[in-house]
C-alpha cells in the first residue's frame, strides 16, 4: 500500500470516529445558541424600543388630555363669568331702580323741566321698567339655575317691579288726565310721618294729586312698595358682593 493510500485510509478512519461527530454537532449547536441569543437580544431590543415609543405616545395623549380639560375648563369659567356678569348688571339696573323710585317720582313734582311728569319723564320711566322686567324673565331661568331662593329673592324681584310698574302706570294717567299738582318752588320739604321718612315721601306725593281716588290709590300702592322693598332687603343688601364673587374667574 502506498503512503498516499495510507493518509487517506487514515483520514477517512478519523471522520467515521464518534468523537468527530460529536464534535461537530456541538459546535453547530453552539452556532444556532449564538444566533438564537442575538435574535432575542434583537427582538427585545426592538420590543423596548416599541414599548418606549408606546410610553411617549401614551404620555402625549395624557398630556393632551390635560390641556383638553383645562380648555374646557377655561371655556365653562369663561361662560360662567359670562352669566354672573350679565346677572349683576341687571339687578344692579334693578337696584338703582327701586332704590331711588320714591326720590324720581318726588323730583317728577318739581321744577327741573327734564324730570318734570308733565314732559314725559314718568312715561320714559313706565317704559324703562317695563324693558328691566323683561330682561329679569328672560333671565329668570338663569338665576334659578346659578342661585338658591336664600341667595336671590327672584320672586320678591318680580313682585316689587310689578308694583312699580303699576303705580306708574296710573302716574302716567293721571298726567295725561292733568291730576297732578306741580311744584313752583325750588325747594321740596318733606316731613317723616310716623317716625319714617319713606312714608313722609308716600304723603307728600299723595298731597299732589288733585283726584281723591287715584290719591288713596297711589298712596296705598306706594306703602305697599316699601313694605316690598323692605322685605327684599331684609337680608341684607350684599346680593351683588356675592354676585361679584361668583364673577371671579381665574
Amino acid at each position: 500500500m502506498s503512503p498516499e493510500t495510507e493518509i487517506m485510509k487514515e483520514l477517512v478512519e478519523a471522520i467515521e470516529r464518534p468523537d468527530w461527530w460529536a464534535i461537530g454537532i456541538t459546535a453547530v449547536n453552539a452556532v444556532i445558541v449564538i444566533v438564537l441569543t442575538l435574535w432575542q437580544l434583537c427582538l427585545n431590543k426592538r420590543q423596548t424600543q416599541i414599548q418606549e415609543r408606546q410610553n411617549e405616545l401614551q404620555a402625549q395623549q395624557v398630556k393632551l388630555q390635560e390641556q383638553q380639560n383645562q380648555l374646557q375648563e377655561q371655556q365653562i369659567s369663561q361662560q360662567e363669568y359670562e352669566i354672573y356678569n350679565r346677572l349683576y348688571k341687571l339687578v344692579k339696573k334693578v337696584d338703582a331702580e327701586i332704590d331711588g323710585y320714591l326720590d324720581e317720582i318726588i323730583d317728577s313734582l318739581g321744577f327741573i323741566p327734564w324730570m318734570t311728569a308733565k314732559n314725559g319723564f314718568l312715561q320714559r320711566k313706565f317704559d324703562y321698567l317695563l324693558e328691566l322686567r323683561n330682561e329679569l324673565e328672560q333671565n329668570a331661568l338663569d338665576f334659578e339655575i346659578k342661585f338658591s331662593k336664600e341667595f336671590f329673592n327672584l320672586g320678591g324681584y318680580r313682585g316689587i317691579l310689578a308694583v312699580m310698574i303699576h303705580n306708574l302706570q296710573l302716574l302716567v294717567k293721571m298726567v295725561e288726565g292733568e291730576q297732578l299738582l306741580y311744584d313752583c318752588g325750588c325747594s321740596q320739604t318733606i316731613y317723616n310721618v310716623e317716625g319714617s321718612m319713606e312714608k313722609g315721601q308716600v304723603y307728600y306725593i299723595a298731597q299732589h294729586i288733585k283726584d281723591k281716588q287715584y290719591e288713596v290709590a297711589v298712596g296705598s300702592n306706594l306703602l305697599h312698595f316699601i313694605e316690598n322693598r323692605a322685605k327684599l332687603r331684609a337680608n341684607g343688601n350684599d346680593i351683588l358682593e356675592k354676585i361679584r364673587e361668583r364673577c371671579k374667574v381665574e
